[in-house]
């Protein structure tokens, strides 16, 4: 009993020296990409290495990291047993990671808890994978360490290993933060926690007006809904927005949003904001009636309405001196309805193909259907691309486009604000999503808009820009995995 109280205990310790050097890279940085990557770098350092240099001397959590841990070697092993237990609660969200969940699951069975982690580090630290068992059940079929070895490097693994600490880490933080809230409100309230999965910092952040403070933002909920947000590396204002959203009485529908407010005209961000909040409180209190499939068209003429409403909303409140652009997606049981105004743009990605199922409203993407711009690519270095003819706000009436497709004719769904797709071809972020987990495919694709310029020499330039600069703009994705519509992996 006292080993495991013990091991409580510095389980409970880890998280929080996790938790505050998080906070303490959040703090330095004031960006939560940057916080969230030097905490797995300093998880992955000592792992490889055994030693807590990469952890931050900020507020003396080195100090207090060494005190409770004098032996790095110590720390390690409560790390990994955290992480064999974290991973043995998840449902793989990629082909890889069913690899590593498969590898310690049979390893775990057949050899105990104490081998896993003897695995773990080994194949970190020394690149062997020997430790790991081979077979389930004696059944010789299917080689579990040699799938887990072509799949998975040791960097790989240990990439991995890490990111799911701190994400599990920060997530049950969030919820205590909200018990400790409803245990303060309500203290006639007992025997309660809140679940993870079942919190939406996305939503929070909105209806708080807290996302647009923030120069970078990661989101993920339910496990199939997505999306980063981020300044980008030329402005000093965030005039995007995004929500991910599931029907608090019929989970199994969901929305999500990517609104721009336009650049240049009186609080943008102002418009977009408005959007996303007014969105969310309607999406919520809609009637679950909606979802029924007989009554599809209904729900698509209510979006279409409320849409239309908002930017009514917008344009007499600020008398057409504000605007956005948007693009947002309900998927109900059997179809999505996708609807947009602007240059905001919805992809669908399948079997290796990317489709585009949106056209802006630009000055720029009509040339090009009239053929006066003669490749799509080319629409993006046009000198007027982002000159929209349409935008909530604009005017009085406003009426979106609006279109369905089948659930079955789709993987993966793709909202972006044009700080995506004007700093990244439609062959590149079909080359990131074919090769990208979809767990982490928004963070990639804004780090590739922020990261990537684009040129070109065949243009006029009188017309056309030469260059595009990475992340010219805010950038923002909201992704939905279309889970079930994929088969059952085998062996999860």
């Amino acid at each position: 009993m006292d080993k495991i109280e013990n091991n409580q205990k510095a389980k409970t310790e880890l998280k929080n020296i996790l938790y505050n050097t998080y906070m303490a890279f959040l703090t330095k940085f004031n960006n939560t990409q940057k916080a969230y990557d030097h905490t797995i770098f300093a998880i992955q350092n000592l792992l490889e290495k055994d030693t807590y240099h990469a952890f931050t001397r900020t507020n003396n959590l080195r100090h207090t990291l060494i005190s409770t841990f004098p032996d790095p070697k110590d720390f390690s092993n409560i790390l990994l047993d955290e992480f064999v237990d974290s991973m043995q609660q998840l449902t793989p969200q990629t082909q890889n990671q069913t690899h590593l969940y498969n590898a310690i699951t049979i390893t775990n069975h057949s050899r105990g808890k104490e081998q896993v982690i003897e695995a773990l580090k080994k194949v970190i630290q020394k690149g062997d994978y020997t430790s790991f068992s081979r077979f389930y059940n004696g059944n010789s079929n299917k080689n579990y360490r040699k799938l887990l070895m072509e799949s998975l490097s040791p960097q790989d693994i240990n990439y991995l290993l890490s990111s799911i600490l701190i994400h599990t880490t920060l997530m049950e933080k969030q919820c205590e933060r909200i018990n400790q809230q409803i245990s303060s409100q309500h203290p006639n309230i007992t025997n309660f926690q809140v679940n993870p999965n079942t919190f939406n910092q996305c939503r929070e952040d909105i209806l708080n007006g807290q996302q647009l403070a923030f120069t970078r933002k990661d989101y993920s909920f339910d496990n199939n809904l997505y999306a980063s947000i981020d300044w980008g590396n030329k402005r000093k204002n965030q005039e995007d927005s995004v929500i991910i959203l599931k029907h608090p009485q019929n989970p199994d529908f969901k929305i999500l949003v990517v609104a721009d407010g336009m650049g240049g005209l009186d609080s943008g961000e102002k418009a977009s904001s408005y959007i996303t909040q007014s969105i969310t409180n309607w999406f919520e209190g809609l009637n679950p009636q909606y979802f029924a499939e007989q009554n599809l068209e209904a729900l698509k003429q209510c979006f279409e309405n409320e849409i239309s409403n908002i930017s009514k909303h917008l344009y007499h409140t600020y008398g057409g001196k504000t605007s956005s652009t948007f693009v947002g997606a309900i998927v109900a049981e059997k179809e999505t309805i996708i609807s947009h105004v602007g240059d905001s743009r919805a992809y669908v990605y399948s079997q290796g193909e990317l489709h585009q199922l949106t056209e802006d409203d630009s000055i720029s993407y009509d040339l090009w259907k009239k053929g006066a711009i003669q490749q799509k690519d080319d629409i993006r270095f046009y000198k007027k691309s982002n000159v929209v003819t349409k935008g909530m706000g604009f005017n009085e009436d406003t009426i979106p486009t609006t279109s369905t497709i089948s659930n079955t004719n789709y993987d993966t769904l793709l909202l972006f604000s044009d700080g995506i797709t004007d700093c990244l071809s439609d062959k590149d972020i079909m080359a990131i999503t074919s090769n990208t987990p979809t767990r982490f495919l928004a963070k990639t694709l804004v780090d590739a808009a922020k990261s990537k310029n684009s040129v070109q020499h065949h243009l006029n330039p009188d017309k056309y820009n030469t260059y595009i600069l990475a992340g010219k703009d805010n950038t923002t994705a909201a992704i939905y995995d279309n889970d079930n519509k994929k088969e059952v992996e085998e062996g999860r």
